[in-house]
């Protein structure tokens, strides 16, 4: 099960930026509501057609019976092999992410000020400055880092000493000066709100320390060996990611993905608390654990079997 806040960002930084019911069945109760109201997410037409689970999940139209006598419209899939048979509508129902929404509501959850620039058209932008930092910082917020033209989209970043680039999730795989914060990992609904770690994101401006820590060493041995264990679960899910996506395909229909082990499953079936699992996902030696975390949510760079870690 994937949180609605991270199912909502990998939703916003593919190359088809909608959710499916399948997608949000976890979320709490009226939180596609609330993300409605905040114009993060609006519904569009439903699926005109699904798989057939009686005929090995070949593809059917769904007919729709809108007539008063029914009530209310009811779905059915007419099948050549299994018939005439009802589906539920809310299974059908599909919503796409609104980008903008989404910036508008970071701008209002980190407290910007100033005016939000588009650098290059729905991939990176300037959400203006916070002042809540050790020291005021420029936040910039990119999306679709996995393609190509990455680096040359990075190159639009004012390179000043106090920039910070939020992606929707993961690090960016290209070489980058400004600190790259997640924001699957800084973010997550507190409520009927969203909650910014704002702790972390100031790390990312604090100078290197001039004189000796008197704090006691880190436990450094016992965060890589967790590191190790969540990038085992993580490779093992992603394998199992590709088979499933590649199965669906290859049965002449869409491929789906399996979802991403929430953080806290991940410590759940490592024997480590949640907030360990976000500190060895931040850590800046977890790399290999880091792009299976991207890989593992990402269905296209999936379908391009690119090589998963071992």
């Amino acid at each position: 099960m994937t949180d609605a806040w991270t199912t909502l960002l990998t939703a916003a930084d593919g190359s088809r930026p909608t959710l499916c019911a399948e997608l949000t069945q976890d979320w709490p109760v009226g939180r596609i509501e609330q993300c409605e109201r905040l114009g993060l997410i609006s519904q569009i037409a439903p699926f005109a057609a699904v798989a057939c689970e009686g005929c090995g999940g070949e593809f059917r139209d769904v007919v729709w019976d809108d007539r008063p006598a029914a009530g209310r419209c009811v779905a059915y899939v007419q099948c050549a092999e299994c018939g005439l048979y009802r589906v539920p509508t809310d299974t059908l129902r599909r919503w796409r992410v609104e980008w903008r929404g989404v910036l508008d509501y970071l701008r209002t959850v980190f407290g910007v000020r100033g005016r939000c620039e588009e650098l290059v058209p729905q991939r990176l932008w300037r959400l203006g400055k916070v002042d809540w930092t050790p020291t005021p910082a420029t936040l910039f917020c990119a999306r679709r880092l996995q393609q190509r033209d990455a680096a040359e989209i990075l190159e639009r970043i004012d390179p000043i000493a106090t920039a910070i680039l939020l992606t929707p999730c993961g690090v960016a795989r290209v070489s980058t000066a400004v600190p790259v914060v997640p924001l699957d990992l800084v973010c997550h609904w507190d409520g009927a709100s969203l909650a910014v770690d704002r702790d972390y994101v100031s790390a990312h401006l604090r100078p290197p320390a001039t004189e000796p820590s008197t704090r006691p060493p880190r436990k450094r041995g016992t965060r890589t060996a967790l590191i190790e264990r969540l990038a085992q679960e993580l490779s093992e899910h992603v394998r199992a990611a590709r088979d499933h996506a590649v199965a669906t395909l290859d049965r002449g229909g869409a491929p789906v993905l399996l979802p991403r082990p929430t953080r806290r499953e991940l410590a759940r079936r490592c024997g480590a608390s949640e907030v360990s699992v976000g500190r060895c996902l931040r850590d800046e030696s977890a790399h290999e654990l880091r792009f299976l975390w991207e890989l593992a949510a990402d269905l296209d760079r999936l379908l391009d079997r690119a090589p998963v870690p071992h």
